[in-house]
């Protein structure tokens, strides 16, 4: 008798939603879209979590030191997709986290899917030509 390690596709989704029920809320990000002023001029880092993941809860810090430290010059914007699926469908996401990088015109200029440090994060608007790490005042 041949055995396989696979597992079926809706056990590991029903699994993974599990493991997402067991954990308790942020409690200091936005929880819906649209909730953060946001500045049309800016470039947007958009978080896809839940207030219940694992990965989506070691975000939050990194989140919060982008708003802190750079919140003048991007906007941080944080979506529970299990409290809010039609603000998570938007973005068509696939897991989450999921970080969506806009450009300040609203296109999606790139992506990451799982944790993201605050240092991959600027490097990677850096890249896309938005240097987040210049001293106030200068351009973009």
């Amino acid at each position: 008798m041949k055995t396989t390690n696979r597992l079926n596709p809706l056990t590991m989704k029903l699994s993974v939603l599990a493991a997402i029920m067991c954990f308790s809320p942020w409690g200091s990000a936005a929880e819906k879209p649209g909730e953060e002023k946001k500045d049309a001029s800016l470039p947007t880092l958009v978080e896809l979590g839940s207030t219940r993941c694992v990965a989506c809860k070691r975000m939050e810090p990194v989140m919060e030191a982008l708003r802190k430290e750079h919140g003048s010059r991007l906007n941080v914007v944080f979506i529970d997709a299990l409290k809010d699926p039609a603000g998570a469908k938007k973005y068509k996401i696939r897991l989450i986290p999921t970080q969506v990088f806009l450009a300040p015109d609203g296109k999606e200029i790139a992506r990451h899917q799982g944790y993201y440090s605050k240092e991959a994060i600027l490097k990677k608007f850096k890249e896309k030509g938005f240097d987040l790490a210049k001293a106030e005042g200068e351009g973009v």
